[in-house]
């Protein structure tokens, strides 16, 4: 799982599906009412208070039984499907790249790399982005950004962290890059 509040005030989070090979899926609250995993995709999700996204909990289910079932009528729909399995996410806030990707989403994803999800103006994605956009990596785990815009990612295997450091041509003059 990962989660990060934008400064446009939203709330982006990532939800993974069941891990395969850890029990099967809750289809209701009652004794033999589970499936075998059937849902290989990860999400993205927008998260509103009040809404629900798809994972069952006993407890709740108790008052409201479609939430006892794996993504029951009513959940609330991702904002995109994501290949399994998702991790760390973060707001690209830099000024590198001439400002075009700043303010976007960025998550890391184990065993494929680092990825570009492109926002609108609302926070919703933008127009005709259909799946996010590789950038790099391969067995990242976790993400953060450096002040001076510096991807860094950490692996879990082999017990590394790698640095994605912007190229881009130097400017004549002096410039803030970024104040953090």
């Amino acid at each position: 799982y990962g989660i990060v509040f934008h400064s446009n005030g939203n709330l982006y989070g990532t939800d993974s599906r069941p891990n395969g090979g850890f029990g099967e899926i809750a289809t209701g609250c009652g004794p033999g009412q589970q499936i075998p995993d059937k849902y290989p995709s990860d999400k993205l999700n927008l998260i509103k208070e009040n809404n629900w996204y798809g994972h069952p909990n006993h407890k709740r289910a108790q008052d409201d039984p479609k939430q006892g079932v794996w993504n029951g009528s009513g959940h609330t729909k991702p904002l995109m499907v994501l290949q399994s399995s998702t991790g760390a996410i973060i707001v690209f806030a830099s000024d590198h790249f001439n400002v075009q990707i700043r303010g976007n989403l960025i998550y890391a994803k184990f065993g494929l790399g680092i990825y570009l999800i492109i926002l609108d103006p609302t926070g919703n994605l933008a127009p005709g982005i259909k799946a996010p956009i590789p950038i790099g990596g391969d067995t990242t785990l976790g993400l953060t950004q450096a002040p001076n815009g510096v991807l860094i990612d950490a692996r879990f295997q082999p017990n590394e962290c790698h640095y994605y450091e912007p190229q881009e041509p130097t400017s004549s003059g002096l410039a803030i890059q970024s104040v953090f």
